[in-house]
Parts: C-alpha cells; sequence; structure tokens
C-alpha cells in the first residue's frame, strides 16, 4: 500500500494485528514508513499460536534497534477449565514508542508534539513531562499542569474516573462504557476549565 501510494504520509502511528505476520510486515515498510513513525501498537505472541510465527522478544528486538522503546505490554491469558490453575500469558498488546534517546540524537523537534500526543493519550503522562521538559518547557508546564495537578477539582475528577471505572468493569454496558469516555477525555486546566479532548 505505501508503495502504491495509498497510505497517508507521514504516518505517526501503526497498529498491527495481523495473526502472526506483524514483523514480516514492519520489515516490509521499514524502509518507506517505519522510519518516520513515533508508535507502533502491535500484537506480540509468547507462544507459537500460528506456525513459524515470530514471539514477541524477536519483534521487541526488531524494534529497539530502530529507535522503539517498549513502554506497555497488556497482556493476555488464555482460558483453562481447570478453575484453580494459573493462566498461561499467550499473546499482548505492546505499544513500542520514539523515546528520549531517539529524539536527542535525530533532533526532530518537527515530531515533538505529535510524540507527546501518542504519549498523553495512552497516560504516559511521567513520560511525556520528561522527554517535554529537555526540549520544551512550556508544553512541560501544560503537561504539568494538566495531567499533575492535586488540586481538589482535579482529585474530585479523579476519583469520578475511577468510581466510573468500577461501575463500567461491572456493568460493561454501552451508556457506562460512554460516560467513562467522556469522562477520562478530559483535561483540567490551570484556570480550573475542563476541555474535552476529541479523538483525531
Amino acid at each position: 500500500m505505501a508503495a502504491r501510494g495509498e497510505l497517508p504520509q507521514p504516518s505517526d502511528f501503526l497498529k498491527l494485528d495481523t495473526q502472526g505476520s506483524e514483523l514480516e510486515i514492519l520489515r516490509c515498510g521499514e524502509a518507506s514508513i517505519l522510519d518516520g513513525v513515533l508508535g507502533v501498537g502491535v500484537e506480540v505472541e509468547f507462544r507459537e499460536l500460528y506456525r513459524g510465527q515470530p514471539r514477541f522478544s524477536e519483534v521487541e528486538q526488531y524494534l529497539r534497534g530502530r529507535g522503539f522503546e517498549l513502554m506497555l505490554l497488556e497482556p493476555t491469558h488464555l482460558r483453562t477449565d481447570w478453575p484453580l490453575a494459573r493462566k498461561r500469558t499467550s499473546y499482548a498488546d505492546a505499544l513500542f514508542l520514539r523515546g528520549q534517546e531517539w529524539f536527542v540524537e535525530e533532533r526532530r523537534a518537527d515530531s515533538l508534539h505529535r510524540l507527546l500526543a501518542i504519549y498523553l493519550l495512552h497516560g504516559l503522562y511521567v513520560e511525556a513531562y520528561a522527554l517535554a521538559d529537555g526540549a520544551d518547557r512550556f508544553a512541560a508546564e501544560l503537561i504539568r499542569v494538566a495531567y499533575g495537578d492535586v488540586r481538589p477539582s482535579a482529585l474530585r475528577w479523579r476519583f469520578r474516573l475511577m468510581a466510573d471505572a468500577v461501575r463500567c468493569a461491572l456493568m460493561p454496558n454501552i451508556a457506562n462504557r460512554h460516560r467513562l469516555a467522556r469522562l477520562a477525555r478530559v483535561v483540567y486546566t490551570a484556570d480550573g476549565r475542563a476541555w474535552p479532548i476529541e479523538p483525531p
């Protein structure tokens, strides 16, 4: 698709879940797409679910060698009929992002705000602040105020968010999920106003 010009350029983020062929796709797009990408979300396997598929370690080594860092790993355990048995980790959704070292070495100042947005959308507030602190103090201060604030209004928002998350876990109907999503996409600024953040 990239060779035919069907993918938008530049592409900031890739999401891959192709039943074991993720590493092959990444290698095919290394020169045309991957070098300009800021983040990769990919399903990785810890045991062979498909014949000959690469495992997590191979995907992680490949992406690390191209300037990505593993930021999040959300594992999935296959079900078992044995109620007391521990479930083996089979596969996971992995998040790889460009990190501080890549940003400093490549001097990609034009990518900083887009990279920070990806960090923040995934809840990596501390890492986003650390990345911005050395490159854009104004952006770092905005992140500190918006996500590190402990004023009563911000604390109330956090408690409401936790309560809605519990409600959604117990009763995952559409109304509860929408309420949680709306609350999670709100940022409180230094002047106390709430700004809804709509997904791109």
